[in-house]
């Protein structure tokens, strides 16, 4: 994900391909894990493995 485009609801991706959503939860931490909550295995779940570091 490049950047979050808060006024349309947007998530704009490093390829320029985008991502409408309706709600939108980050979740930051030490290590990527599954959500254990209702609806995180819908098609519409999206889980972002890791990101590059600079």
């Amino acid at each position: 994900m490049d950047r979050i485009d808060r006024g349309t609801k947007r998530l704009v991706m490093a390829n320029g391909e985008t991502l409408s959503y309706d709600k939108l939860i980050l979740c930051t931490g030490g290590r990527a894990r599954t959500l254990t909550v209702p609806g995180a295995t819908r098609p519409a779940s999206i889980h972002c493995g890791q990101l590059a570091m600079p």
